[in-house]
Parts: C-alpha cells; sequence; structure tokens
C-alpha cells in the first residue's frame, strides 16, 4: 500500500492490524497451545477485544480515509459492522461485572468515557489536557488519545475526529453544533502574526492535508489524529514544516507533501 499506493497508516493501525494477521496465521497454518483444549473464558474475550480493535480502526478507513474506492461495497461493509457489533455484545458481559466498580469511582470524581473500540462506557480518563485526553478501557484494556471539546452553545462534551479530520458533533439533541479543524485552530492554535513563520505544522502520522499540529505543552499536537509530537522538523525537498518527521533522504526523496519528489516505491 505505501510503496504502490502511495497510501500509509497509522502506527497504532499497522500494529492492530498485525496481531489479527498473526493470530489468524497461527491458527490456520500453525499448532495454537492455546486452543487445544475449549478456550477459556479470558481468552474469548481477548481474542473479541482484537477483532473489535482491528474492526474499528478497517473500518474508519473503508468509510472515510478510503470511502471513494469503497463506496460500492457500503451495504456489505454495513453487515459486517452489524456482525462486530454482535462480537461487542460478548464484552457487555464483562462491563456488566465491572459496574459496581465504575461506580464507586464515578462517585469518587473519576471521568468515564465510551470506549471506541468495545463500545462500552468503561474508558477511564487517566490523563486530561483540554482538548487531549488519555483513557484505558477496564473492559478491551484499550488505551487511547482521543480530542474532546466543550460545545460553545451547551457546554456538552464533543468527540472530535471520528466523523473527519477535525469534525465532532454536539450529542445534545437540540444542539447538535458541530466542529471543524478551522474551529479547533481558532480555539487552541497560537495567535498567528502574518509577518512571522507559521506556529501550526503538518501531521507526518495522519498525512492530512492541511496544517494542523499546534504547539502543545512541551511538544505539539496533532487536531486530526491526536498524536503528540516531541519534534517538527523541515523538509530539506518542499521546505514544508513537519511534525513527527524524520528530515533524512527527504532532500531526493521529499514528504507526503511533495508531489514532484523521487516516488516512495523507486526508493
Amino acid at each position: 500500500m505505501k510503496n504502490v499506493a502511495g497510501e500509509r497508516i497509522g502506527e497504532d493501525e499497522e500494529i492492530s492490524f498485525e496481531q489479527v494477521r498473526k493470530h489468524r496465521n497461527r491458527l490456520v497454518h500453525f499448532f495454537h497451545p492455546a486452543y487445544a483444549r475449549r478456550p477459556i473464558e479470558k481468552l474469548v474475550q481477548e481474542v473479541v477485544t482484537e477483532q473489535c480493535k482491528a474492526w474499528f480502526y478497517l473500518h474508519r478507513l473503508l468509510t472515510l480515509n478510503w470511502e471513494p474506492h469503497f463506496r460500492k461495497y457500503r451495504k456489505k461493509i454495513q453487515k459486517l459492522d452489524e456482525l462486530m457489533h454482535k462480537k461487542r455484545a460478548f464484552l457487555k458481559a464483562k462491563f456488566s461485572a465491572l459496574k459496581p466498580h465504575i461506580n464507586v469511582e464515578i462517585s469518587n470524581r473519576v471521568e468515564f468515557k465510551s470506549c471506541h473500540f468495545c463500545g462500552c462506557r468503561a474508558a477511564r480518563v487517566e490523563e486530561a489536557n483540554e482538548p487531549l485526553y488519555e483513557s484505558r478501557c477496564l473492559v478491551c484494556e484499550a488505551r487511547s488519545s482521543n480530542l474532546c471539546v466543550l460545545c460553545p452553545n451547551c457546554g456538552e462534551g464533543i468527540e472530535v475526529g471520528f466523523e473527519g479530520p477535525g469534525e465532532g458533533t454536539c450529542p445534545n439533541d437540540d444542539c447538535e453544533r458541530e466542529t471543524d479543524l478551522a474551529y479547533l485552530l481558532k480555539k487552541y492554535g497560537p495567535v498567528q502574526d502574518p509577518k512571522e513563520e507559521s506556529e501550526v505544522f503538518y501531521c507526518a502520522s495522519c498525512e492530512h492535508y492541511e496544517e494542523c499540529v499546534i504547539p502543545f505543552n512541551d511538544g505539539y499536537l496533532c487536531l486530526c489524529c491526536a498524536e503528540r509530537h516531541d519534534l517538527e522538523e523541515q523538509c530539506h525537498y518542499c521546505g514544508n514544516h513537519l511534525a513527527g518527521f524524520d528530515p533524512e533522504g527527504s532532500a531526493a526523496f521529499g514528504s507526503f507533501m511533495c508531489s514532484h519528489a523521487i516516488p516512495w516505491d523507486r526508493r
């Protein structure tokens, strides 16, 4: 995909797909000791979690990033999504068992959000620094970094990035205020002086075509994919500044912003 089509996916997505691939290959082509006897419930939970996480990433690619290419398969993708939601129902039992513990934590002012991987409201917020929050799900153990902003109309939390880069809709049915990248940049981005060099950069992780990375704490934050970066570097081919970018070799190969550099598949 990267060499032929120029398509690159995020590190978390690649790791998740690789886990499913290795698990599948071991079952089909080799001996897997975990399945020698009737699988225990914990093992089944791990498999369902692994598949739900991979499907979350794949579904997002098929319906957002690659939607024009897979438009004619929309009904089949929807059917697969329905089947995966039935798998999620298996994890609801674990969520029910954990609910008393979660309620105690909520009463102690610990914040929980819905997990984007398993669908349970069991994602314990471990670090929050608006607009970024980092959480760990008590049901599927998934760790994630997401963007959430307070609706300027009603104050409800708007989850950002799952409808499109920087996009989100207020969950309040009486409000439904929408956000976009321009709104996030205006609210959280640095004050730009047209006479000075821009402090907003491109993201080498999600490769969004607009500048979407802002200074954040001691590093940088992408308002499209919620990726945190330590450094930003300049491409030696096009001169653009990118966060999370390794400039080595960029004089010839450039970055994803370069349309006339030597193609990636001719490295």
